[in-house]
């Protein structure tokens, strides 16, 4: 079993500081056995920014902390600049949902 299926396990079970725990310690991993654009290495970048987002939504959700949750959005946008193209469905609707944020917060 990998840290990721572990944090996969975490993250479908809601519990979003273990999985984003056992994600960033995979990927540590991975960056030091494989090149920088390995498959294994942007999956686990994918997982980890969807981790993020699930956090970002419980943070609007429960609590409606806006602040938060835009902040966690951010990282997500790091994330997905990294890995996936600009036109990207997921850069797409994070930067859009980070626009939502910013008007609430306004």
């Amino acid at each position: 079993v990998t840290l990721n299926n572990i944090a996969n396990v975490f993250c479908s079970t809601e519990q979003y500081d273990f999985a984003i725990d056992c994600y960033e310690k995979s990927l540590e991993i991975y960056k030091m056995n494989f090149p920088i654009n390995h498959p294994k290495i942007k999956i686990s970048q994918n997982n980890l920014a969807l981790c993020y987002k699930n956090l970002a939504s419980n943070y609007v959700n429960d609590n409606e902390d806006y602040k938060m949750a835009l902040d966690i959005c951010q990282k997500v946008l790091e994330i997905y600049e990294q890995t996936l193209p600009e036109t990207h469905i997921n850069v797409v609707t994070i930067k859009r949902d980070i626009e939502t944020l910013l008007e609430k917060l306004s």
